[in-house]
């Protein structure tokens, strides 16, 4: 009876290591999964920013773009030396408005 008894408690006390082992590795594997997602929570938040600071990059550009665009200014004229409002530009003339001038 004795040693039946004591093969009993013996087999308990392993049965409870097993578990208390079990245990542990599953709680180790919990914490490993833990850090895991924080680190790749960490990774998909600097993608993010990075994705956020090339947009207003692209957005800067952009407004420097608009800016860069100004009006022509109206050339003047080399006969009358004023600002003309027609642009009927004669190319061998360089003339911006047709005037009664005589060229030789």
């Amino acid at each position: 009876m004795k040693e039946k008894e004591k093969e009993k408690k013996k087999k308990k006390k392993k049965k409870k290591k097993k578990k208390k082992k079990k245990k542990k590795k599953k709680k180790k594997k919990k914490e490993k999964n833990k850090n895991k997602k924080k680190e790749k929570e960490k990774g998909e938040e600097k993608k993010r920013k990075k994705k956020k600071k090339k947009k207003k990059k692209k957005k800067k550009k952009k407004k420097k773009k608009k800016k860069k665009k100004k009006k022509k200014k109206k050339k003047t004229c080399w006969i009358r030396g004023m600002r003309c409002s027609r642009d009927s530009a004669i190319p061998p003339l360089q003339m911006l408005c047709t005037v009664d001038v005589d060229i030789y």
